[in-house]
C-alpha cells in the first residue's frame, strides 16, 4: 500500500497544485484510517498514520525538489536516492511513534534495523517505478492513448 501511496502522491506532485496535493494528504489519510483501523479509532491510530504517511510524504517530496530535476543524476540511480531518503525518514518517524507508544527511550536495534529494511525497499520500488515512467513516458502515453498537454 506504502508504493500505491506513494505513487498517488507523486503523481500529484507532478500534475496537480499545491491545494490539490494537500487535498489528496488528507484524502490518502483518511482512507488509510479507514482501511487500516476501521472501528477501532483512536487518537494513537490517527498519530501513527500521521508519521507514517509524513515519511513518506516528506520523502517523496525532497526526492521530488533536489533529485528529480537534477540532470547529473542518472536514471535508475535516482530511485536509490529515494530509497535512502524513505529509509531514513521512515526509520525516524516509526522509532519515535515507538518511543511514544513504548514509553521507552530507544527501540531495539532489530526493530531499526527492520523499519530502515523495509523502508529502504519499499523506497527503492517506489523510485524504480518513477524512473521506469520517466524513461518510457512518451512510449507508454502512446501506447494508452493518454493525451498530456
Amino acid at each position: 500500500i506504502s508504493g500505491l501511496y506513494g505513487s498517488l502522491f507523486f503523481s500529484f506532485l507532478e500534475y496537480k497544485n499545491i491545494r490539490e496535493q494537500l487535498f489528496a494528504i488528507v484524502i490518502i489519510l483518511f482512507l488509510n484510517l479507514i482501511i487500516f483501523t476501521g472501528k477501532n479509532l483512536s487518537i494513537t491510530y490517527i498519530i501513527r498514520d500521521l508519521f507514517y504517511l509524513s515519511s513518506l510524504f516528506l520523502s517523496i517530496k525532497l526526492y521530488h525538489l533536489f533529485i528529480k530535476k537534477n540532470v547529473k543524476i542518472k536514471f535508475y540511480l535516482r530511485s536509490f536516492a529515494l530509497a535512502l531518503f524513505y529509509g531514513l525518514i521512515n526509520t525516524v518517524f516509526i522509532s519515535i511513534i515507538f518511543i511514544i507508544n513504548a514509553n521507552t527511550i530507544f527501540p531495539p536495534i532489530d526493530f531499526i534495523y527492520a523499519r530502515a529494511r523495509d523502508g529502504i525497499l519499499i523506497g527503492l520500488g517506489i523510485g524504480l517505478g518513477i524512473d521506469f515512467y520517466f524513461q518510457n513516458k512518451r512510449h507508454l502515453n502512446t501506447q494508452l492513448k493518454i493525451k498530456t498537454a
